[in-house]
């Protein structure tokens, strides 16, 4: 399954809101959350963003980039610049990046 799909339910789960509550925030149907967590449809970049917005994460952490670049560039930083980078984040990266 493509890693956006995935973080789209793994990060409204750490969010805790539900599927329909999703849907509300982004202008889409609830059916359409269903089938986009299943990587069933294409995504338009629109409601990409609209989706990061909701979810309250960046549009690359959402897209997997954080995954790929960051992770092992951050567990190199010292603990000052971890920090630093920590608190340039949104509350829901921050629980991603600290795991």
């Amino acid at each position: 399954m493509n890693t956006i799909y995935t973080n789209i339910r793994l990060f409204r789960t750490k969010k805790k809101i539900s599927q329909k509550e999703l849907a509300e925030l982004c202008g889409v149907s609830y059916e359409e959350i269903e089938k986009i967590e299943r990587g069933a449809i294409d995504l338009e970049y629109s409601k990409l963003k609209k989706m990061a917005t909701a979810l309250d994460v960046s549009f690359p952490c959402l897209d997997g980039y954080a995954d790929e670049l960051f992770e092992e560039r951050f567990n190199r930083l010292s603990a000052q610049a971890k920090d630093y980078f920590l608190t340039q984040l949104t509350n829901a990266e921050k629980h991603y990046f600290k795991k």
